[in-house]
């Protein structure tokens, strides 16, 4: 499974998509979604070396921002996503390590994100 695919099967989870529906984005969202929705992007990726040769495990961190008309909602998606994010480690843990709310005045919506550390195994 690609680290794409984990991370869309992640967010594909019943407990979010009951708050998001289908508006899961990857890096980008499209032109004004109904609100709640959510994006993720890759921060950082580091592919980690054994003695041998580069190991098939690459760290990527990762930021999560769920958006909604209320911080309420905005904070009910992020507790969702940071359920299931921590809850599922069979390709592999997953932590959390930062979380941040803003309001955004220009188009009057909150968003809460958070980053995750989540490690991949490539050739599974």
């Amino acid at each position: 499974m690609t680290f794409d695919a984990r991370m869309a099967a992640f967010l594909s989870d019943a407990s979010i998509t009951a708050l998001v529906g289908t508006r899961a984005f990857a890096v980008m969202t499209t032109q004004h979604p109904a609100t709640p929705y959510l994006f993720w992007q890759r921060i950082a990726t580091v592919p980690q070396d054994s003695h041998d040769a580069t190991a098939q495990l690459v760290e990527n961190t990762v930021q999560v921002t769920c958006v909604g008309s209320s911080y309420a909602d905005a904070a009910a998606v992020r507790a969702a996503v940071k359920a299931v994010i921590e809850g599922n480690h069979a390709d592999g843990p997953a932590t959390w390590s930062n979380e941040e709310d803003l309001f955004s005045d220009d188009v009057n919506l909150f968003s809460c994100s958070i980053d995750f550390t989540i490690w991949h195994n490539e050739s599974a």
